[in-house]
């Protein structure tokens, strides 16, 4: 039989124990905070049979949709699509043991125990409905089904029957009291199991026609409080006390719980909710914001707050919150707070768009009658006693015994409408339409120049001075029988100042629409805006609380900051200052303020007027959330797959999903994350509940997140997860060793190469200085020599054969002659200036032209399209041009020589070729010194060039090197 979960005992014991948390049962019900979640909001559709909370943190609730698990912000459904040890959707009860373990019942579904993650279905119960599930003193877990009860301790289920063999045909409820007794309801009977035997209570309520319908909670004491027919009962020790008959509820009960501070919860059949504390009994229903009457479950989590599962009509939330809300459902009969004024009697006046001026006193709202129009900017009160209302259009009205005048243009009022309004040491000062007045003596004076704005606010401080806000002008300060204005040149950035407030050292804060929040101290203004950490740039109105702090009123919310920060912010001890805000989630209907509509009342606490009526805070007891919350990752993915501890090589991208399990506000919730491996610092504080990373190099990493409740108690130890990304092989060290000995042997080859051609080419210029050696020897020196010879002789001839003598000079002259121009050949072939200044073709021209003193004639001839080489690649070749005509002048007997030249795209071709006696080209003879046919090849080769000789006996010689375009 399947019916509206219980909630067992050991479930509250072990999870909703101990926690100093509890709704307020001070503060009415209804202006407690209700949340609300339905389908719209992600929530599984269907009826919420149970409701519990994991030592995690996490919230759970069977619903006949599946198993749905709550971290605040959103929930994560398990069903039979996705779990396969489901065998059906409907979770109909659920137990969380001493070890931790949820145990799941399903209708025709079986039991479910869920473990560190893993689901595993009990096999002994397929099939079965299990409607009831309860861990006892001993630890022994009970089962009861719609047609049995087992039970199960140390890994073994076992179909239950007493000592003489009774046994039970299902169990629809199952509970423990303080004494040890065992109590099951069965088929419309109470039995109970003492000292292993099972028997049946008959005397009422547990029969006759008052009967037992639901046993449904167990207190930490031990007293069992169950529902009959027509009452609510508790038992404790064997003893039946009745609490409630079920006519005080108008309806049957369907869950209970009592809270941590012993406040009694009763959920109905279809009339909402109710809470029982200190002989009070309060309701709430769909009228205050249950989204349904009928209430199927009540758990209370670690944070006090009270879970309310229904009838497939959602899942509500109370809890307390940090304001106390006056509207429309606490009976304030108006939306619009325009303005706040505490009289003499600490009686409260609301200044509302649509009713009026609305007195509330003792608790209770009345709206003023007799008033000249419904809509009222501002109240005040004068030393008489007299009540004043600034009106929207009719003027100004005062309430005196009973009477009220009003008083507007005709009576010298700057305009009907009147914005503001302040109660003066000795005058009552008006803001209007055009300008400021006051009232004195019976008497409406101006104050100050007239204006071509509103007045929003006037301000009189302790040492007399006055203050005039308009819209869009000058700030005007009436002192000493002056008018000071304040403008942009005193540093009041916006002209729109909104509210004025003089706190208890006599510093006066002035707020403005849109340039935040400024000091007046010492004739000096200081500015506060949200760059500075200020939380709006919005300031409609400006209190001070006794604990040092400014609250301010803004366009989204309740904020306060310390004056301690705002004073070391002047003085640039510090550059960020810290705002607490109070919000929707927090209380308030509305989170926009008014302009103007606020005040503290003479027990200290705080009224602020907002778009959906008033909100009260108590700076001496705001409630705050001491709780330390659990950190968890709830989704760690690499490349879109659940991440493990090592990664495969080319994981492009990381993403993780974490959360703060306070479920206060969990929206408020805060976190810091790092990837240790990655990050150097932890990241700055924000509500993203998301990490991503991409394109990480191969490594190990630990990615660690710490969290903070609504509050800002912090979790500091938060949660980490370790994992390893591999590499590639050529990312691995192996690879780069690998790749380091491969570049050092390569340059290694490049050093030996280099060395190589560096001892090739000093071979080269080696061989080229002996083969000029050789040659100068053979040549200038034996000039040299013949010339000393012939002048010996001629000067041993002078005296006896003076022609003789003439001869021997002639001779000389030739021969100095001669090694003139072999000098002048040498020079040129050294390294012919020409070429360093005019390139290759005119080099190669200025030696051909040399050798013109030689009886063979050298004839050069270019084709192609000049270009020039490079410098190397030019010397080389006017090198083989030298050598080869050198040696084809000393040896080739030739008649004529040939240099040909020839630039084409694909490559340059040099060709040296002459007409005398050629050799033998597989025989090759070397020249003087061993410098001949192989060196030119030796040069070519340097270059990148290839070196050809064509040669036959009597047939000449050509010489063709042939250099790539690439060289």
């Amino acid at each position: 039989m399947m019916r509206s979960a219980c909630v067992i005992v050991c479930l509250l014991i072990l999870n909703f124990s101990h926690h100093s948390f509890a709704v307020d049962a001070t503060v009415p019900l209804t202006q407690t905070v209700l949340d609300t979640w339905t389908s719209e909001n992600q929530l599984p559709p269907g009826r919420i049979h149970k409701i519990l909370q994991t030592r995690d943190g996490y919230l759970w609730l069977a619903t006949d949709s599946g198993l749905a698990r709550f971290d605040g912000i959103k929930f994560a459904l398990f069903d039979s699509q996705n779990t396969s040890a489901f065998a059906q959707d409907a979770v109909v009860e659920m137990m969380l043991d001493h070890e931790g373990c949820l145990w799941l019942g399903f209708f025709k579904g079986g039991l479910v125990q869920y473990k560190e993650g893993n689901f595993t279905p009990v096999p002994e119960l397929a099939g079965q409905s299990t409607v009831s599930i309860f861990e006892d003193k001993s630890h022994r877990v009970w089962i009861g089904t719609d047609t049995s009860l087992w039970s199960y301790k140390r890994g073994q289920f076992e179909s239950f029957r007493d000592s003489t063999g009774v046994e039970l045909h299902g169990a629809r409820d199952i509970t423990q009291t303080a004494d040890g007794i065992l109590w099951f309801w069965s088929h419309g009977d109470t039995w109970e199991l003492k000292n292993n035997k099972l028997s049946k209570r008959t005397e009422p309520p547990f029969a006759a026609e008052d009967t037992v319908e639901h046993p449904f909670y167990l207190e930490r004491s031990g007293k069992v409080w169950f529902s009959t027919t027509n009452q609510l009962a508790s038992l404790e020790n064997e003893n039946v006390s009745s609490f409630k008959n079920n006519s005080e509820f108008g309806d049957r009960v369907s869950s209970v719980l009592v809270d941590s501070h012993s406040a009694v919860w009763i959920g109905t059949r279809n009339r909402g909710l109710f809470r029982y504390f200190n002989g009070k009994l309060e309701h709430l229903t769909v009228e205050n914001g249950l989204t349904l009457n009928e209430i199927f479950s009540l758990a209370e989590d670690r944070e006090g707050s009270i879970w309310i599962g229904t009838n497939a009509a959602g899942l509500n939330r109370l809890r307390d919150g940090k304001v106390v809300t006056f509207s429309g459902i606490q009976g304030m009969p108006a939306k619009y707070i325009q303005g706040i004024f505490e009289d003499s009697k600490a009686s409260l006046w609301f200044a509302t768009e649509e009713k009026g001026a609305v007195h509330f006193e003792n608790g209770q709202f009345a709206i003023q009658q007799g008033l000249s129009g419904n809509s009222i900017y501002s109240i005040a009160e004068d030393s008489s006693g007299a009540m004043w209302f600034g009106t929207a259009g009719w003027g100004l009205d005062k309430l005196e015994r009973g009477k009220v005048t009003v008083y507007n243009k005709k009576d010298g009022l700057r305009g009907d409408a009147v914005l503001s309004l302040y109660p003066g040491k000795e005058h009552l000062l008006i803001g209007s339409l055009t300008g400021a007045m006051e009232y004195k003596d019976g008497t409406l004076k101006p104050l100050g120049p007239e204006v071509p704005k509103p007045v929003a606010a006037i301000y009189e401080a302790s040492n007399g001075d006055i203050w005039i806000a308009s819209y869009g002008v000058d700030l005007i300060r009436l002192t000493e029988g002056k008018t000071i204005t304040y403008g942009t040149k005193q540093g009041l950035l916006d002209h729109h100042v909104l509210c004025f407030h003089e706190d208890s050292e006599g510093t006066l804060w002035l707020g403005t629409y849109a340039g935040g929040l400024y000091r007046f101290k010492n004739g000096i203004l200081q500015s506060y805006t949200r760059k500075n950490g200020l939380y709006q740039n919005v300031v409609y109105s400006i209190l001070e609380d006794d604990h040092n702090r400014l609250w301010m009123g803004s366009s989204n919310g309740i904020f306060s900051v310390s004056k301690r920060e705002l004073k070391d912010f002047a003085d640039g001890k510090i550059s960020l200052i810290h705002s607490t805000v109070i919000g929707k989630e927090d209380g308030m209907k509305s989170a926009e303020c008014n302009n103007g509509s606020a005040w503290k009342t003479k027990d200290g606490k705080l009224w602020f007027g907002t778009m959906d009526g008033a909100v009260m805070l108590d700076p001496d007891r705001i409630p705050m959330n001491s709780l330390e919350p659990s950190i968890v990752l709830e989704q760690a993915l690499a490349d879109d797959q659940t991440i493990t501890s090592s990664l495969s090589p080319g994981t492009k991208k990381l993403e993780f999903h974490f959360a703060s399990l306070s479920l206060v506000s969990a929206s408020k919730n805060q976190f810091q994350y790092m990837l240790e491996g990655f990050d150097s610092d932890w990241s700055w504080p924000s509500t993203t509940r998301a990490a991503y990373y991409s394109n990480l190099p191969p490594g190990n990493y630990t990615f660690r997140v710490r969290g903070s409740n609504n509050d800002g108690v912090w979790n500091q130890k938060g949660t980490a997860l370790k994992f390893h990304i591999a590499p590639y092989f050529f990312q691995r060290k192996s690879f780069y060793a690998f790749c380091l000995l491969l570049i050092l042997l390569i340059l290694y080859m490049l050093y030996r190469y280099r060395l190589k051609q560096i001892r090739s080419r000093f071979q080269l210029i080696l061989e080229e200085r002996n083969r000029i050696s050789h040659e100068m020897h053979d040549t200038i020196t034996q000039d040299f020599s013949g010339i000393i010879l012939q002048l010996q002789a001629a000067e041993l001839q002078s005296a006896n054969d003076p022609k003789a003598s003439l001869e021997s000079i002639s001779r000389a002259r030739e021969l100095a002659s001669t090694g003139l121009s072999e000098s002048r050949r040498f020079i040129t072939a050294l390294r012919p200036h020409l070429l360093e200044k005019n390139g290759l073709v005119p080099a190669l021209s200025e030696f051909v032209r040399t050798t013109h003193s030689s009886s063979i004639p050298v004839k050069l001839d270019i084709s192609g399209n000049e270009r020039p080489l490079a410098q190397n690649v030019e010397d080389q070749l006017l090198r083989i041009s030298q050598e080869a005509i050198t040696n084809a002048l000393k040896y080739s007997k030739a008649s004529s020589i040939g240099v040909h030249l020839n630039f084409s795209n694909a490559r340059t071709t040099l060709k040296i070729s002459d007409n005398g006696v050629g050799f033998d080209s597989k025989n090759m003879p070397e020249g003087p010194g061993g410098f001949g046919i192989p060196g030119m090849k030796e040069r070519a080769m340097s270059i990148g060039a290839n070196c050809f000789v064509e040669s036959e006996p009597g047939k000449g010689t050509t010489i063709i090197v042939e250099v790539p375009e690439k060289s």
